[in-house]
């Protein structure tokens, strides 16, 4: 597994595990266990997602049975619209660090930038991390101007920004704003849910390499230093997603998906 270091000093494993929409105990059980056997140690969650509480379990679970230590496991968490502005966001860290059961959170990010409350939010989120229930600190879904709303009265700066990004939308702008800041981007929705694995281009690098499309997607991630939790809970596509670290994409291969951009 490689890792990327934020800001603070931390160590995030690139390839995530994004858990949307699994809300079942029984199934999040199955996929956490399976995940950290072939090595995942980086989970995906939030307060809208409403499986904090069962990602939480699995992960004690596996705790338990001696497959990991807690040190080793990297949960993500988020706040969600409703719960923005001051106060109502230092309630839902202690929401989310309660229902997660792992003492403090690896890192916390605000879900949307809601107009008028967001840096209010920050300023729940730096106390929380200053406090030490919160590891590291970040932002989801922020555009240029939002960091720039945040930085001009932050005690600290976002060290990550989880953004929607694939070889269809890949935001050269922002990324260079985030990457002239020291924020690392994380790409969520990394294979356009999966719209861009019939492209017979990434297909071709694909058979070029012995790999799945999807692999190869997720590999141009890792290769250009972003973060990337590709969402599973078929357990054949969760060992699929992790198997990307034997290979390595060539220039000319990272250039072909680098022109897919179909972004403005």
């Amino acid at each position: 597994m490689e890792h990327l270091e934020l800001g603070n000093g931390s160590k995030i494993p690139q390839l995530g595990l994004g858990t949307y929409k699994i809300t079942n105990a029984e199934q999040m059980e199955t996929v956490v266990l399976r995940a950290i056997t072939l090595g995942y140690r980086h989970f995906d969650t939030a307060a809208f997602y409403q499986n904090e509480a069962i990602l939480g379990a699995a992960i004690r679970k596996a705790i338990a049975q001696g497959l990991v230590k807690r040190q080793e496991i990297f949960v993500v968490s988020k706040l969600w619209n409703s719960e923005q502005g001051y106060p109502q966001a230092k309630l839902a860290i202690q929401k989310s660090q309660a229902a997660l059961g792992l003492g403090a959170i690896d890192l916390y990010l605000i879900h949307w930038p809601i107009r008028g409350l967001f840096t209010q939010s920050w300023r729940a989120l730096e106390e929380a991390y200053e406090a030490g229930q919160l590891k590291s600190i970040g932002v989801s879904n922020f555009a240029q101007d939002d960091l720039k709303q945040v930085m001009t009265s932050a005690k600290h700066m976002p060290l990550i920004n989880q953004i929607e990004f694939n070889p269809y939308l890949q935001r050269p702008a922002l990324l260079k704003f985030c990457q002239d800041h020291q924020i690392k981007v994380c790409a969520w929705s990394p294979l356009a849910r999966g719209q861009c694995l019939y492209e017979a281009a990434i297909v071709s690098v694909a058979n070029k390499h012995q790999k799945l499309a999807s692999q190869v997607v997720l590999r141009w991630q890792i290769q250009r230093g972003l973060v990337s939790i590709p969402k599973a809970s078929d357990l054949t596509h969760l060992e699929h997603n992790f198997d990307i670290f034997d290979f390595d994409l060539s220039q000319a291969d990272m250039r072909t998906i680098d022109l897919m951009d179909r972004a403005d």
